[in-house]
């Protein structure tokens, strides 16, 4: 829809108000249609089609935010924005519980300074929708990745088009919120019917509400360092009606701001849990909302932000993704500089060399063929630069020879071998749901291949009509919704089956990694990843594994490689006993025995009958002791030398 042509509808507001507000809008643009009662709602549903609704929250005889309950139930095809106003109620708590209940776009306070224009201002904000078809090829959400410069205004506008989207989109979400210092409510609504609220404050996440059951903020806090084991079990003995957290900064055992550092990562992990590789609808209001402690900053962000797409996102979507501009040249951009905090992240430091290699007008494709890096690490490396828009891509495919095209086109036959017409629209990120047309979507993939070869090239002319004809032929089966439907349902029933087998394998592989049988461990390992990319514990158990089988002529490869295993354990698996055991097994390997013994402290703290941390804590106790006594040896040796003889 064009909001020259959109239909508004208010609900509510006492006569003069309603009809000042609609006298505005109209004046406008809009065609507006004004009710006092909501039972008058229905005949104008019925009659015209309604693109936003303006509601008044006391309503006769039923709330606002019961009535839009009712109408979304009663009326599920129907797509409209919500728009809420109070004169009343205007509680932050109140505020927050009826956008997220409502799923509204925003928030009006009726105050003594309200004007029509703020009603007006709040409906030039609701992004303009396309009824053509016409979507580019990649998503919406990430169009400013090749775009040099993007405003605030233009990043707020992607924000507040938002509506459905996958769990892997929301590091990017998070962090765009936070870099536009944004103020307002996300909330976030999965198809299991778990609703998540995040409540941002000038660019500073101040809360979480979510399903969350398993963060235990005991065990965070001995991770952390921030309190004894002992302070945290006496706390939870007392019999008080203080929280955790109060108890031990009253008994002097937790200092007030190491409780809102250990909050702030109980944050992150509750954001880490919402990415997931899951449609989810999501909407944000403006709001106008204090800053409050503890939350998350920018600077905190960047290293959440980090970790999250490390930890998180699979390296195939990271694939789907790109795909479209693999062939683009990555450039920087004027926000790049050598001394950015960005670039001293973990996983960038792994990739030695990579913003060299950037600087030599190279591509997705270019880095991936030279197999200098893993393919997973470099995805995931190259994304969150992207995301903190310290690099974007060229406007257009580098194929600057036809050997290079025939390598790009090869490489898409290869992941289109063997796959189902829906799997093949997936690997692009393609569904029958706000798409393109089937036109746009056949030109548009010469972004990926390269425009179509000359024929005398026989060779790469040949290759390129039959990967363009796999892809037109699936896009052409879109129109079949029967079919895809099938298709879709036999695929996600394919993944559960898969994802339920890999978690049963997982389980195995602990009793083996306890037992030693590490060889096992690892090959059981690689079955559970073949079959699941998003297995929890995998990447922590694997470390193990390697650790287990470490050679010592490949030792430094084999660290590097365990490295980055740890760094994909996300934030919600590093706090159980397996975490700072395996992570001690790396600083040993390491020759980091002091680390080594301190997690294995915490292993120990946190589960005192684990016997393979009590085992490690042993042995290097041992050891050092070994050392002790023969640096001591050596030393009345040394001295013997020089003792003066009578």
């Amino acid at each position: 829809m064009s909001q020259a042509k959109a239909n508004v509808l208010i609900i509510g507001n006492e006569l003069s108000l309603g009809e000042a507000i609609k006298n505005t809008l109209t004046t406008d643009g809009y065609q507006v249609f004004h009710i006092l009662h909501p039972d008058d709602a229905k005949e104008i549903l019925n009659a015209h089609r309604i693109d936003i609704m303006l509601v008044d929250c006391m309503l006769p005889k039923i709330s606002g935010v019961d009535f839009i309950e009712q109408l979304r139930k009663n009326f599920p095809s129907l797509k409209f924005r919500i728009i809420l106003m109070s004169g009343i109620y205007t509680d932050k708590n109140f505020i927050q519980e009826a956008t997220k209940r409502t799923q509204a776009v925003a928030f009006i306070k009726k105050e003594v300074s309200f004007d029509h224009g703020q009603v007006l201002d709040a409906i030039h904000k609701i992004p303009i929708f396309n009824t053509s078809g016409e979507t580019p090829l990649r998503k919406t959400l990430y169009q400013i990745f090749d775009k040099e410069k993007v405003t605030i205004r233009e990043k707020r506008k992607i924000i507040e088009s938002l509506d459905e989207v996958c769990g892997f989109d929301l590091p990017f979400i998070y962090s765009l919120l936070v870099e536009t210092k944004s103020s307002g409510y996300l909330n976030i609504y999965e198809k299991s019917g778990a609703v998540s609220g995040i409540s941002f404050a000038s660019g500073h996440i101040i809360g979480v509400d979510a399903e969350d059951q398993t963060t235990y903020l005991g065990n965070l806090l001995i991770q952390s360092g921030y309190a004894t084991p002992n302070d945290v079990q006496n706390a939870i003995n007392e019999k008080s009606t203080l929280r955790l957290g109060q108890k031990l900064i009253r008994g002097n055992m937790l200092s007030p701001h190491a409780f809102d550092l250990a909050l702030s990562e109980q944050m992150n992990i509750r954001l880490s849990r919402t990415i997931t590789d899951q449609m989810v609808k999501v909407n944000f209001s403006s709001s106008e909302v204090e800053i409050s402690t503890p939350h998350i900053d920018a600077d905190q962000l960047l290293g959440f932000l980090h970790d999250w797409i490390v930890s998180k996102l699979s390296a195939n979507w990271l694939k789907s993704l790109y795909m479209i501009w693999a062939g683009h040249a990555i450039v920087k951009t004027s926000f790049f500089r050598a001394d950015h905090p960005a670039l001293q992240m973990s996983m960038i430091k792994q990739l030695e060399g990579l913003i060299l290699e950037i600087n030599k007008d190279t591509n997705i494709n270019k880095l991936l063929s030279e197999k200098r890096y893993n393919d997973s690490a470099l995805y995931k490396a190259l994304h969150f630069l992207l995301t903190k828009g310290l690099i974007v891509f060229s406007n257009a495919a580098s194929f600057k020879t036809p050997i290079e095209q025939m390598a790009a086109v090869r490489k898409v036959a290869a992941d289109f071998k063997g796959k189902s017409p829906i799997e093949i629209l997936n690997i692009l990120n393609i569904s029958r749901q706000g798409q393109s047309t089937k036109e746009t979507l056949i030109r548009d993939f010469v972004q990926v291949i390269g425009p179509e070869p000359a024929s005398q090239n026989k060779e790469l002319y040949q290759e390129w009509k039959a990967v363009q004809k796999l892809y037109e032929e699936a896009v052409l089966r879109m129109g079949d919704a029967n079919l895809m439907e099938q298709m879709t349902v036999a695929n996600q029933n394919r993944e559960a089956e898969q994802k339920l087998k890999a978690t049963q394998i997982i389980e195995e592989v602990k009793q083996l990694l306890l037992m030693n049988m590490f060889t096992k461990a690892y090959e059981k390992l690689n079955e559970a990843l073949r079959l699941s990319s998003q297995v929890p514990q995998a990447h922590m158990f694997l470390a193990w594994a390697k650790l287990g089988q470490n050679e010592p002529n490949k030792k430094v490869a084999n660290l590097k490689d365990i490295e980055f295993d740890l760094m994909q354990v996300p934030a919600e698996e590093r706090y159980d006993v397996y975490f700072p055991y395996v992570t001690g097994l790396y600083q040993k390997a390491r020759g980091d025995f002091n680390s080594a013994n301190k997690s294995f402290n915490k292993a120990v703290a946190i589960d005192s009958s684990f016997i393979p941390a009590r085992r490690e804590n042993s042995a290097l106790a041992a050891a050092t002791k070994k050392q002790d006594v023969l640096n001591l040896d050596l030393t009345k040796m040394v001295s013997g030398f020089f003792r003066k003889k009578s």
